[in-house]
């Protein structure tokens, strides 16, 4: 991942050219959902790895024209990891204010406390308060239909779209304002009030069926890399409008819950089940919660197993190394995609779960492993004997899901199989249930 630190060390009275001066790079990376959530989609930034550089920086300013993935530490306010396409312009003041104008492209945000931080954007500002989130910028070609539904022209409008991941931000535009916490999306489009995006909402262009406008013959490669970025979520948003009206397809949707229930059981599936999720390339698992501090599982389990005090811990302590093991697993994985091994190290448990599923591999990519993973599930295809050389994403998936079973086995060793398995299925599965695809292959 290629760093650039653009900060201005204050000694003094400093030249603000010195800004300029501090420039760090290191190779690029590849780029490419309760308990834990991993639904949500962003970045992490190990904040511990930019203290170094950070402490004694008074004020700064800089430009960020992303060509690759780039991090940016912001004067000490915080870090902007910029994707391909983004352009920031940024000025930090010595009181530690900080304000910034991001006029394309996908960037994430760590801000550290202190003063004023406010993202601006074509399509509205956003406000922080201390918090992780994400802003992406998109310019949308939106068509214009006659009562007939000719095509009567084209018009580009901005939005912006902001996914917080800890904390709050409010997103401003046009006299309107909505606030949004952890685990909320909001977005803002010109001529229209910020509002929260609705669950099946995604950046792309307003309508799925209008073309992307072809690049001009002098085009930039960072407007090549956000006309690419257009036609991925189109490609996307079409796929899922196609799963959405088949109730076999996607998560389910259009599916009576017994149905979905039914053929997508995590825990002690049948043959039949089985061979059903093969052939629509999907998979059903379970995970226990994952979780950053001191475990106390053993508490949560059901009284119905009649656990003892002592039993208790003991679960607790199977728990902490099941997820302690687990954790720098999903770090590791994260590292290898992002080209730095370090940026995972203060991402949460969810975070780290919808880096590596965004950035892991691409569409297609996936949709081969899932179809891979289901056969052999169903003993259509043999596992491999040896891993160690599979891809980052192809990884992630066969640890999560086998978790739920290495979990059971973890526990057996505590309170015994039979007991494992009972607090296993009391409620269908350990915490995080997934019923999840994203289509077969075409062939």
């Amino acid at each position: 991942m290629d760093d650039l630190r653009l900060d201005s060390y204050d000694p003094g009275e400093p030249d603000p050219a010195l800004a300029e001066l501090v420039l760090a790079r290191l190779d690029a990376a590849p780029q490419r959902r309760s308990g834990v959530r991993w639904a949500i989609a962003g970045m992490a930034i190990a904040a511990a790895a930019c203290a170094a550089i950070v402490v004694g920086l008074r004020g700064g300013s800089g430009l960020i024209e992303a060509q690759a993935r780039m991090s940016v530490s912001l004067a000490g306010r915080g870090i902007a990891v910029a994707e391909p396409g983004a352009r920031v312009r940024w000025t930090v003041a010595r009181s530690g204010d900080a304000e910034l104008e991001q006029s394309a492209g996908t960037v994430f945000y760590r801000v550290e406390h202190g003063g004023a931080f406010v993202v601006k954007t074509p399509a509205g500002a956003v406000r922080v308060h201390g918090t992780c989130f994400k802003v992406e910028v998109e310019d949308m070609r939106v068509s214009k239909q006659g009562v007939t539904g000719a095509v009567l022209g084209a018009s580009i409008v901005a939005a912006a779209w902001v996914t917080v991941y800890e904390g709050k931000v409010s997103l401003a535009h046009g006299g309107g304002e909505v606030a949004l916490t952890a685990g909320q999306r909001g977005v803002s489009r010109d001529g229209e009030s910020p509002r929260e995006a609705r669950g099946d909402e995604r950046p792309g262009v307003t309508s799925i069926d209008a073309p992307v406008a072809p690049p001009s013959a002098n085009a930039t490669q960072a407007e090549l890399l956000r006309r690419d970025e257009q036609q991925r979520r189109q490609i996307a948003a079409l796929t899922e409008k196609l799963r959405a009206l088949d109730p076999t397809e996607g998560d389910g949707a259009g599916a009576k819950d017994g149905e979905r229930n039914r053929r997508e059981n995590p825990v002690d599936p049948s043959k039949e089940e089985l061979l059903d999720l093969a052939k629509r390339c999907r998979l059903a698992y379970d995970v226990p919660t994952l979780q950053e501090g001191a475990s106390r599982y053993g508490n949560e389990l059901p009284k119905e197993l009649g656990l003892t005090p002592e039993e208790q811990q003991a679960v607790s302590r199977a728990h902490q190394k099941f997820n302690d093991q687990a954790l720098a697993q999903l770090r590791a994985i994260y590292g290898e995609i992002v080209g730095d091994p370090k940026l995972g190290a203060q991402l949460s448990p969810d975070a780290l779960s919808s880096e590596i599923t965004h950035k892991g591999g691409s569409a297609e990519e996936i949709q081969l492993l899932f179809k891979r993973l289901s056969a052999e599930r169903a003993g259509l295809l043999p596992a491999p004997k040896d891993t160690t050389t599979a891809s980052p994403i192809e990884r992630y998936y066969r640890l999560m899901t086998s978790a739920g079973d290495g979990f059971e086995r973890e526990l057996a060793g505590v309170i015994g199989p039979d007991r494992a398995h009972d607090a296993r299925t009391q409620h269908g599965g350990w915490n995080n249930k997934f019923g999840t695809g994203r289509g077969c292959p075409s062939e």
